[in-house]
């Protein structure tokens, strides 16, 4: 093998190296900017629920059987606070649900979703905040909650409470 022949070898080789190199450059930046969008994301969303959710540990409750058994009865506040709540639950789902559309997680959930609705929709209140939020939901929440109203009209937050107590 004479020396010419010997130098092209090295420098297809070496072409061939660079090719790979840059291939895997590109695949790692591909993965750094997957990383970073789902951080991004999930800090999104973070901030939304902070900025959504005021400070109700206390009073979340007694607005919430309010809303059940009198929703005329609440005041501007408890409407406020159970409206802040729904939005914080809703954006939480609303992140999941992106997340999986994304394929970034595996776990669909459109069942533990509809399975919910009860608990948050089945009262005059929820329904409310639902037909004037629906809007800025993402089209696959809207088509579970849907779905589950208006298979279910008669779906009752008070049901959900007592089965629960039923199991006691």
């Amino acid at each position: 093998m004479n020396k010419s022949n010997l130098n092209n070898w090295i420098q297809n080789l070496t072409s061939i190296a660079v090719f790979v190199g840059l291939v895997l450059v590109a695949i790692e930046i591909r993965e750094n900017n997957a990383i970073a969008e789902d951080e991004a994301l999930s800090e999104f969303w973070t901030n939304w629920i902070a900025l959504s959710t005021p400070d109700y540990s206390t009073d979340i409750g007694t607005a919430y059987i309010k809303a059940i058994n009198n929703p005329q009865s609440l005041s501007d506040e408890e409407m406020f606070k159970l409206g802040s709540w729904l939005t914080a639950v809703m954006s939480t789902y609303g992140q999941l649900f992106l997340m999986h559309q994304e394929g970034r997680i595996t776990d669909d959930y459109r069942s533990e979703l509809a399975d919910d609705v009860e608990f948050y929709f089945g009262n005059n209140f929820g329904r409310a905040w639902y037909s004037e939020n629906k809007d800025w939901l993402l089209p696959a929440m809207v088509e579970v909650i849907d779905e589950q109203l208006e298979n279910n009209p008669d779906l009752d937050s008070r049901d959900y409470w007592s089965r629960i107590r039923e199991q006691l």
